[in-house]
């Protein structure tokens, strides 16, 4: 009882230090429409594609998403360290409204499937600009290393609710329309995001690099940025631990995503909604895991991700033994769980890594190196 009451002061205190901070509790806002956006479109397309192909076309569109975004996502997160970081995320959002609003329009007028694909596969990649330019944006925003603190929690808390909320407005959009209201509903979201960051102002940051020597000098400059990260991964051990235990997660993240609409399908017959509601029960135990990860303060890491690991292999083992509508919701909520116990070592350690201009390619770098494996677990499950 006592812990419950520490976390729901705690969210209490955070609420109050952001809300604090104008251009703080913009950009946090804003981000919470990016995520329920990102989660939301991700369910609503996979459904959409087992309706046209099944299993394998599912398998097939989330490559096609993730191939151009894992691309791309180095030389869009070093976006943040060479231009203004609020219009970064400004020109993101619009980005991905406009995007998502074209994917939206091909889907209510039964365009051909290619050209859907490649839509949402346009919106993917655009997504990849939002989150390094957030977490660049944060401490420029903050005043106080407290404000810092709090914008970090509230970020991290709006991720998790989002895998939550996310699908589970998809599940209600695509019983009530399909998946062309979902990309449509998510589209008008992200341009409130939009609105909300043009009223943000940062200062000049040290050490921002400098836009000039013409286009190919800015072109070379980018490239140099964006392979930072994979230097680094080259020469230091702890962030080239902490990539390959995040690969195996998406390993296991990009399995799910194929194996949940199979089974909201084919198993349990609950059709493209239940496809939003199984991937909320999963977001509903990440919920609790990100609760869990608070009091892991200060101690030692490998037995929470050794227990995260196997929570997630035995829920998803149970869900193939006993595929019930009753026990499936359970099961899928302590893999959520697990799963967050597994990002620990992503969320440690850049952040244990010293701040530099460069910290947004730095992310960018290794969120990208992970995705692969993740595209190629999804392809693997198509049949």
């Amino acid at each position: 009882m006592m812990a419950v009451l520490a976390y729901l002061s705690r969210l209490v205190g955070v609420v109050r230090t952001v809300s604090g901070n104008p251009g703080l509790l913009r950009a946090e806002l804003a981000y919470v429409g990016f995520n329920v956006a990102e989660w939301a479109t991700w369910v609503s397309i996979l459904a959409f594609a087992y309706g046209v192909g099944g299993a394998a076309a599912t398998g097939l569109v989330a490559v096609v998403q993730l191939g151009p975004a894992a691309l791309v996502a180095p030389l869009a997160s070093v976006a943040g360290d060479r231009y203004r970081r609020e219009w970064v995320l400004l020109g993101g959002y619009l980005a991905q409204s406009l995007s998502m609003l074209a994917t939206a329009i091909a889907l209510v007028t039964d365009a051909p499937v290619p050209l859907v694909y490649g839509l949402a596969a346009l919106a993917a990649t655009s997504i990849t600009v939002t989150r390094p330019a957030q977490n660049a944006i944060l401490p420029t925003l903050a005043r106080t290393p407290d404000e810092l603190t709090a914008a970090n929690v509230a970020s991290s808390w709006t991720e998790s609710v989002s895998v939550l909320a996310g699908p589970a407005l998809a599940a209600l959009l695509l019983g009530l329309s399909g998946p062309g209201a979902v990309f449509a509903v998510m589209a008008g979201l992200l341009a409130c995001s939009g609105l909300l960051v043009t009223g943000v102002r940062t200062g000049q940051v040290p050490g921002l690099a400098p836009a000039e020597g013409g286009r190919p000098g800015r072109l070379a400059g980018m490239v140099r940025t964006a392979l930072g990260g994979f230097s680094t991964l080259a020469r230091e051990r702890l962030p080239r631990l902490s990539v390959g235990l995040l690969t195996v997660q998406y390993v296991m993240v990009g399995a799910l995503d194929v194996l949940l609409v199979v089974l909201a399908f084919e198993v349990l017959d609950l059709g493209s909604s239940g496809v939003g509601l199984l991937n909320s029960a999963v977001g509903a135990g990440a919920i609790a895991g990100s609760a869990l990860t608070v009091l892991l303060v200060g101690r030692r890491l490998v037995v929470p991700i050794v227990t995260g690991f196997a929570c997630w292999g035995l829920a998803l083992g149970a869900v193939g033994l006993v595929p019930a509508r009753a026990a499936a919701p359970v099961l899928l909520g302590l893999a959520g769980a697990g799963g967050i116990l597994t990002e620990l070592p992503g969320a440690c350690c850049p952040s244990a890594a010293p701040p530099t201009r460069s910290s947004a390619g730095s992310s960018g770098s290794w969120r990208a190196s992970a995705w692969p494996p993740s595209g190629s677990a999804r392809w693997s499950c198509r049949r």
